[in-house]
């Protein structure tokens, strides 16, 4: 994968986002709300390419040292190869460059893929909201990366 390029959110690079977004989540988020991503201090959006082409993507909040992890999808097609790995590890790395220590975010109960793509970076359940999705629970998570 070494023509993989994760880099910040660009204008550039909107359109492709916002697709990627409709394509993989259930309640993708607009192009303007993406777009407002761009140069904020207190967030992060990252774009994951693989030979120029938008494969996946990563966004989070940061406030008072918790990044607050938003979404991290990825194209079918990329899919189980390793780029939500990369983009996670990049959103844990940024976010601790910009004060994060704690992470949190949820996930569909049915994704159990991206459960177990948090829980190998250390992320713990720590809590459920039932029938949060439309078919499933939201389970909260949490990384602690102040010990």
């Amino acid at each position: 994968m070494n023509e993989v390029l994760i880099s910040p959110l660009s204008d550039e690079y909107v359109e492709s986002a916002y697709r990627t977004e409709i394509e993989c989540l259930a309640e993708a988020w607009s192009r303007q709300s993406i777009k407002n991503f761009i140069g904020r201090e207190d967030a992060l959006y990252l774009v994951a390419q693989k030979n120029g082409v938008v494969c996946g993507i990563a966004g989070m909040y940061i406030v008072s040292g918790e990044g607050q992890i938003m979404n991290i999808a990825v194209r079918e097609g990329f899919r189980r190869q390793g780029f939500g790995t990369l983009l996670l590890d990049r959103l844990i790395q940024e976010g601790i460059k910009k004060g994060a220590r704690f992470f949190t975010l949820e996930v569909s109960s049915e994704n159990q893929a991206a459960i177990r793509l948090y829980e190998r970076f250390g992320f713990r359940e720590t809590g459920r909201r039932k029938n949060y999705y439309k078919n499933s629970d939201a389970v909260l998570m949490t990384l602690d990366r102040a010990e």
